[in-house]
């Protein structure tokens, strides 16, 4: 949806719509080159989802820039475009390496059939609601971008990963990297513990051991004697 609504809002954002198509094209040559290196240094959830999270900046920052500023306007425009394609690319891939091989062309398949629905609502959304309202298009496409990002996050990372052949290889793996999360956190969890209980353990002795040596030297301190009685 993201991707094609940038598409489509030519209009809105450039004074010349053609200009607009070819740059925007352009934008997508480096987006297409550079996004399977930049996967397979970075992999492949952190990469979709700082491109994802670009995508949501400029988007925001396109709906809250003033319509005098054509330049900017564009520029943006083009970052975001260069952003959602190669977001895009990521996700084509990722998606296959994601799903079983018993089941990775339905899988694939289903994935392209949901994104095709979203694609489907950018026209509406563009000319619809950008004819009332003109920023609106570009807050619906950010917040769009925006938990595509944060959703990005619940998925596994499959660099460097032996991809399952079978549900129930995946099905295992799932359980064993919960596993290890919470194995992980309990020990985290206990190692603070501990460690909050010594820190508490050593604060307390420090402060007996204080009370201590003040009270042994307040009984060690000389009495004073009376003075001697004056001679008349």
């Amino acid at each position: 949806m993201v991707y094609y609504g940038l598409s489509l809002s030519g209009a809105s954002i450039s004074d010349d719509p053609y200009v607009y198509l070819v740059l925007s094209g352009l934008m997508e040559l480096p987006a297409y080159i550079f996004s399977g290196f930049i996967v397979q240094h970075f992999g492949r959830k952190p990469s979709l989802s700082f491109s994802f999270l670009i995508t949501t900046v400029v988007l925001l920052a396109l709906a809250f820039t003033p319509a005098e500023y054509s330049t900017t306007l564009l520029a943006l425009a083009m970052v975001g475009k260069m952003a959602i394609t190669a977001s895009f690319d990521m996700i084509v891939f990722f998606s296959g390496e994601l799903f079983p091989t018993e089941v990775r062309s339905r899988g694939v398949s289903t994935a392209v059939m949901m994104f095709r629905h979203g694609s489907l609502g950018a026209p509406f959304i563009t000319d619809l609601v950008g004819s009332m309202y003109p920023s609106a298009p570009f807050v619906i496409f950010g917040s769009a971008a925006l938990l595509a990002g944060v959703g990005t996050f619940l998925l596994p990372e499959t660099r460097g990963q032996v991809l399952p052949d079978t549900v129930a290889h995946l099905e295992a793996r799932e359980r064993r990297c919960v596993s290890v999360f919470f194995f992980s956190l309990s020990l985290s969890l206990s190692l603070s513990l501990s460690l909050s209980l010594s820190l508490s353990l050593s604060l307390s002795l420090s402060l007996s051991l204080s009370l201590s040596l003040s009270q042994s030297s307040l009984y060690r301190m000389p009495v004073s004697s009376p003075p001697p009685p004056l001679l008349s």
